[in-house]
């Protein structure tokens, strides 16, 4: 596994052999970035990105290489800290990790009234996390606006479009994976 494009490209990342660990393909990712570039070619540059159940950083590693100036890293694993950790260690300078559960670090974030341009969602498949964080990111101060969130998850999971200040802008299946990706209000 590696970082697909931008200024640290090529780079390795490790990650757990170990089936609770599913990091994003090479191949998945780099369409969710290519989508993003040709839909929204500002959304990178200078952003600050939030990657909740991040696993060992995959994604927000990727947008920090194309161009974001920060990303905050969220997960509750042990193991997946640890691979984290070392996955941003050239990088250090532009990453906060914090290492709790996605609900108590989106409630804390927002008490520090900070805000995210975009949003990586890919918690473990079928267990009603997707709706649930997506809720609390429509509910809570936590977005730029005009923020971007990409949720993966399971084709089982349903993500609704009922949100307040979200709207679902694309779909794409891979497989099993379905990649949702939703747009906040303008303010």
């Amino acid at each position: 596994m590696r970082i697909v494009a931008g200024e640290h490209g090529g780079r390795t990342l490790l990650s757990p052999r170990t089936l609770r660990v599913r990091p994003t393909s090479d191949r998945v990712r780099e369409n969710i970035f290519n989508i993003l570039v040709t839909q929204a070619p500002e959304t990178l540059a200078h952003t600050f990105v939030l990657d909740l159940f991040c696993g060992v950083g995959t994604l927000g590693l990727e947008a920090i290489s194309r161009g974001a100036r920060e990303a905050t890293f969220v997960d509750d694993s042990y193991q997946s800290l640890q691979y984290l950790r070392k996955n941003t260690a050239f990088c250090q300078d532009q990453v906060k990790i914090i290492p709790a559960k996605v609900d108590r670090a989106l409630n804390a974030l927002s008490k520090k009234k900070q805000q995210f341009d975009l949003v990586f969602l890919d918690p473990p498949y079928e267990h009603e996390h997707v709706a649930a964080t997506l809720q609390k990111c429509d509910t809570l101060s936590l977005l730029h606006p005009n923020a971007m969130i990409i949720a993966q998850h399971s084709k089982r999971e349903l993500v609704g479009e009922n949100w307040h200040g979200l709207s679902v802008w694309d779909v794409r299946p891979y497989g099993d994976t379905v990649i949702t990706f939703l747009r906040g209000c303008d303010g």
